[in-house]
């Protein structure tokens, strides 16, 4: 292909396109698809000109009732000098989807994709809204009024929840290379032919990997693994990693369950103002009977949260937290009773406790005409012994308050043809203060 502009003698530029196809194919089937494009741009009075070749290539190799293996991929390299500005660019994206079955004892599905582009460093805001809107609350830590970057929370509460964080990009890039794994093996063994086996054909084991990362290394093993992580490393921007692995066990009749349950999570962002990551490592198990119309559900967790800011080392921790956690629910029909009890453990770097106790009893209730009420209260009683008005104190206490205190939540809803109504109550109170919330809602919606 090529292109010259007769009707405007002013306008000069011209373009030759060369494209090259070829196809592999069996029984009707596509098996591989392969395309050529070169392209070469020339401006007018000895500007200059730029060419680009790309490769794009499409396969199928395996394609079977029990396994799938596809890759898409390619690749563009780009020249240009204009105007003695010389610029050069080189892209690849490579995708490989799989899947295998082999009957229903083992599965494996997944994806693992490798590219490159232009990252953005991004900045936060925290804009306040209506009340019970947001998700986040600001505390004046150091009593100035003003609020700071350092002194915006999670907020546990409607009353509280008044501002939200929104993320917007920066002027400053970086060309960085993209890699994304993503992984799932579920094993489910059979062996009900088998008298002495037989009760492994009850467990089941679920893991999954999910490899999010964004750097600037050029090296080939950084490239290409997936699993090579250096959270400390500054050539490494970003990275969100996610292993879980699940083994649960349940008896013939449903009745009986037993499950053990490990995640692993690392998270780094570089944003404008630095670094920050988080890593965080738990250990749960749970044990559970049904009855008739009654759960009971026991778990007992364990869990290692750190956290690391470099423009704000106050906010740096490593928090260990044991809970054990009983509940009980129950059905009946309309009525949704529930109750559970926690005992809570946890201490931090600075060598700070905090012992706990939560007592929650929840009440739902689905009427007739779309009407249904939601109500919750939760007793607790937290005893921590470091400084509960910091950053620190509050993932510590959960945004509770240091002490006794009830928590309490009713919802009202009811829904007329299209228009819903919706009235809400808030309530705290403690050994310093009551606070009373409550909110009205009408929707009409045409």
């Amino acid at each position: 292909e090529q292109k010259l502009d007769f009707f405007n003698s002013s306008n000069k530029k011209q373009f030759n396109k060369l494209m090259l196809f070829s196809n592999i194919s069996k029984n009707g089937a596509n098996l591989m698809d392969v395309k050529y494009t070169n392209r070469i741009d020339i401006h007018p009075d000895n500007m200059g000109g730029s060419n680009e070749n790309s490769v794009e290539l499409k396969t199928s190799l395996i394609e079977h009732k029990n396994g799938q293996i596809n890759i898409q991929s390619s690749y563009s390299s780009y020249r240009s000098d204009i105007e003695d500005s010389i610029r050069k660019e080189d892209n690849i994206m490579a995708r490989l989807n799989y899947s295998l079955k082999i009957n229903h004892y083992l599965n494996f599905n997944g994806f693992y994709q490798i590219s490159n582009g232009k990252e953005f460093l991004r900045d936060f805001r925290y804009i306040k809204v209506n009340p019970g809107y947001g998700s986040f609350s600001w505390i004046d830590y150091n009593n100035n009024g003003l609020e700071e970057f350092d002194e915006f929370e999670n907020s546990n509460f409607s009353d509280t929840a008044d501002y939200i964080r929104i993320s917007f990009p920066t002027n400053q890039s970086f060309n960085v290379r993209n890699l994304k794994y993503n992984q799932q093996i579920n094993i489910h063994p059979d062996f009900h032919n088998n008298k002495f086996l037989s009760f492994l054909s009850r467990a089941q084991n679920l893991l999954s990997i999910q490899i999010n990362k964004k750097f600037l290394a050029d090296d080939f093993k950084t490239i290409v693994n997936p699993f090579l992580i250096n959270i400390s490393n500054n050539n490494t921007l970003n990275i969100n990693f996610n292993i879980i692995n699940s083994l649960i066990y349940k008896s013939n009749n449903n009745k009986y369950l037993f499950s053990y349950k490990i995640k692993k999570s690392l998270l780094k962002n570089t944003l404008n103002y630095g670094e920050e990551s988080s890593q965080i490592m738990s250990h749960n198990i749970q044990g559970q009977r049904n009855f008739n119309f009654v759960v009971f559900n026991i778990n007992i967790n364990a869990k290692t949260h750190s956290l690391n800011n470099q423009s704000m080392a106050n906010r740096n921790y490593m928090i260990n937290k044991q809970e054990v956690r009983s509940e009980l629910y129950f059905n009946l029909n309309k009525f949704s009773p529930s109750i559970i009890f926690s005992s809570i453990r946890k201490q931090n770097t600075n060598n700070e406790k905090l012992k706990g106790f939560k007592l929650n009893i929840g009440l739902d209730f689905s009427g007739p005409n779309q009407f249904s009420i939601q109500s919750n209260i939760i007793a607790f009683n937290m005893n921590y012994d470091g400084n509960v008005f910091s950053s620190l104190g509050h993932d510590m206490l959960e945004g509770l308050s240091n002490g006794k205190g009830i928590e309490t939540q009713i919802g009202i809803s009811k829904s007329i043809n299209k228009t819903n109504l919706s009235i809400q109550y808030n309530g705290r109170f403690n050994e310093d203060r009551i606070i009373h919330g409550g909110r009205l809602e009408l929707k009409k919606y045409f």
